[in-house]
């Protein structure tokens, strides 16, 4: 950090602040204004970080010590230089949330200030994105840029054609680990059931693992040799002539139907259709199809009518979205493990800001198990000894089934946790708790995170209803040799 730099920045703000656009100017304009709006008197190490992100730096800094503000400041600095930033975050609750914390800082800074969600209507989104600041989710954005490509008119577009500065939050998650992962816009076509693909899924119902393969990074299915000689025996033709490419097509997609896709995580079933499961927040995608033949086979493994199949109209990865910004800065509790591809893939240098206490925090080395039940075992075994010294179980911020052990297990011995599904309802709950505000939330499809800023820990609760949870809970009491009933 510039220490010198951040002196002279405070000590301008702590004399009345000064005039002009120049970086110290602002920034003791910004910092008078988070003391006055707010209430807040932001440390010497958010000023930092923020002097980091309008370096184009990706920035690490703990949990609770503010980033949400070091944000501002970067973003009132390029907002006054004439240019426009996106906030980009990882769920609609942070980004609406950030966005109503911080309005008062950007309104006294005379900056407008816009804000995107799932549910903001399309009508309103260009007048929104003309606005010098906007939070909004990575996947909106993206989808947003990929939607303007089949508009028909230049009215109906709705996205920047001209694009500046993006702050990625929770840049770990967003730029690395749902770097490849590609937004996809499909149409919906009309199709007629003449029942081909219902007899497809049947006749392949007897395919073992030994007929196909499954390629994880690309998430297809493929017919290996032994897969194509059973395919062409029991649909009698050649499958890989040019006029059978439709049938080999339509086998892939009801394997993939079968063995990959899976109700209440890919798709939910509601009023007997097929409803996507959005894989970035959980939530329920109406009006999505999977493309090409996907959407029928999801429909003949349920047995439902064939409504409609989706055609790709446009996709791209957040990775290449991202590097479409000229400018780009991120921050993260947890840069310095993909140090590397950050400076590789996005030519972020990556610089960690001290935290402004020492940390009390102890972080024990990785423990590494032989199979699931074991470290399921461990897991459990954690959870007994937290609860005995009566403090809050922290995890590790991973959608996996160990969090919804963890879940389960947080509300058989803490009877303290309120169990509920919705991530806002989780920061009220927490928030009472803790008597403190929270500043950092997740959503999955039956996992919630919340994490609490002067203590760091992370509480996690779960969907009781969800299939998932019964069937860990079940397990749990097999493994505790409790009884179901017993659940507390």
């Amino acid at each position: 950090m510039d220490n010198k730099l951040i002196n002279e920045i405070i000590s301008l703000a702590e004399n009345g602040g000064a005039r002009g656009n120049d970086i110290t100017a602002v920034y003791s304009r910004v910092y008078i204004a988070l003391k006055k709006s707010l209430g807040i008197t932001p440390y010497a190490e958010q000023i930092g970080a923020a002097l980091a992100l309008t370096g184009h730096n990706m920035v690490q800094m703990q949990t609770g010590e503010g980033k949400t503000f070091s944000a501002v400041f970067a973003a009132c600095y390029e907002a006054l230089s004439g240019g426009q930033v996106m906030i980009l975050t990882f769920n609609d609750y942070l980004a609406r949330r950030d966005y109503e914390w911080t309005k008062p800082v950007y309104d006294s800074m005379g900056i407008s200030i816009g804000c995107i969600t799932a549910d903001t209507p399309r009508t309103d989104r260009r007048k929104i994105y003309s606005k010098q600041v906007v939070y909004l989710t990575a996947k909106e954005a993206g989808f947003d840029y990929l939607r303007d490509f089949v508009c028909f008119e230049p009215s109906e577009m709705v996205f920047p054609q001209k694009l500046n500065f993006a702050i990625v939050d929770e840049a770990d998650s967003i730029m690395i680990d749902e770097a490849r992962i590609p937004l996809v816009i499909a149409g919906d076509i009309a199709a007629e059931d003449d029942g081909s693909t219902a007899e497809v899924y049947e006749k392949t119902a007897d395919f073992t693992d030994d007929d196909y393969g499954i390629d994880d990074d690309s998430r297809n299915v493929y017919l290996t040799d032994a897969g194509a000689d059973k395919a062409e025996s029991v649909f009698s033709c050649d499958i890989y002539a040019a006029e059978n490419t439709g049938l080999l097509a339509k086998i892939c997609a009801c394997l993939k139907a079968r063995v990959m896709l899976q109700e209440d995580k890919d798709y939910i079933l509601r009023d007997g259709a097929v409803i996507l499961v959005d894989e970035f927040t959980g939530r329920a995608a109406p009006g999505r199809v999977f493309p090409g033949d996907l959407q029928a086979a999801v429909e003949a493994k349920h047995g439902l009518k064939l409504t409609s199949r989706g055609r790709i109209m446009g996709n791209i990865a957040l990775q290449y979205f991202l590097r479409l910004f000229p400018k780009l800065a991120g921050m993260t509790g947890t840069a310095i493990q993909s140090k590397e591809e950050f400076d590789t893939i996005y030519g972020l240098p990556t610089e960690v800001i001290p935290t402004r206490l020492p940390c009390r925090r102890t972080d024990h080395p990785l423990e590494m198990y032989f199979d699931k039940t074991e470290k399921r075992k461990a897991v459990i075994e954690a959870i007994r000894e937290a609860q005995l010294k009566q403090t809050i179980f922290a995890v590790q911020r991973y959608y996996n089934k160990e969090l919804k052990v963890a879940g389960i297990l947080l509300n058989k011995y803490n009877p303290r946790l309120t169990l509920t599904k919705d991530v806002e309802d989780l920061a009220n709950v927490i928030a009472m708790q803790l008597d403190t505000k929270i500043f950092k939330s997740r959503i999955s499809a039956s996992v919630s995170i919340a994490e609490a800023p002067a203590h760091g820990e992370s509480v996690i609760t779960y969907s009781p209803k969800s299939k998932a949870a019964q069937e860990y809970f079940a397990f749990i009491c097999e493994l505790t040799g409790e009884k179901a009933g017993d659940k507390s």
